[in-house]
């Protein structure tokens, strides 16, 4: 086997003895050395988590698979805001900025069933918590034309002007984009 689509589990990967299933695909992994904290992406649960590196106790998840209500731009409750991410970045305690592959989002699409939704757009997605009242919401996002979407890789940093700058490798891109949406320069 390379790798097949199962619907809910994503890949199945052969090493010459046995199978295993990819059922976490953990693609980021950061180490804040000031708090002592660990932050972990699994792209496969759809969700991030802050971890404790001094008691290894989860303190808290964002995602499909967390432990926080998760608000979309709007306001409105979602069963994620994310989907198959890669790229956590803290911006501050309460801010994290991640690259949304949004591939296997079964919410966006509406033209009736489906196994996979192939007509995700991948983007940039900045999440406000709460973690007092347990809340994620979308505070910023911006999404890529068709084209540039990607069903795995991708990144999305903050710069110091508050613009955010994205890798889409699909599209093989790296562009700027203003927190109006404005795409301030592109490199292909």
């Amino acid at each position: 086997n390379n790798w097949i689509y199962t619907g809910d589990c994503a890949q199945v990967w052969s090493l010459q003895k046995k199978d295993c299933i990819d059922w976490m695909h953990g693609n980021t992994l950061f180490w804040d050395f000031e708090d002592d904290m660990i932050y972990y992406n699994s792209r496969s649960l759809d969700s991030f988590y802050k971890i404790d590196r001094k008691t290894r106790r989860r303190l808290w998840g964002v995602g499909r698979m967390g432990t926080m209500q998760l608000q979309d731009a709007e306001g409105k409750a979602a069963p994620s805001i994310f989907y198959h991410a890669h790229s956590v970045d803290k911006q501050d305690d309460l801010t994290y900025m991640i690259y949304d592959n949004n591939y296997n989002n079964r919410h966006a699409w509406h033209g009736g069933p489906r196994v996979a939704n192939l007509h995700f757009q991948s983007g940039m997605t900045e999440i406000t918590l709460s973690p007092d009242l347990r809340e994620a919401r979308v505070s910023w996002s911006w999404f890529a034309p068709r084209n540039y979407s990607s069903i795995y890789n991708g990144d999305a940093d903050t710069l110091p002007n508050r613009n955010v700058l994205g890798t889409f490798p699909q599209g093989i891109a790296l562009l700027e984009v203003n927190r109006q949406g404005q795409v301030v320069w592109e490199l292909r």
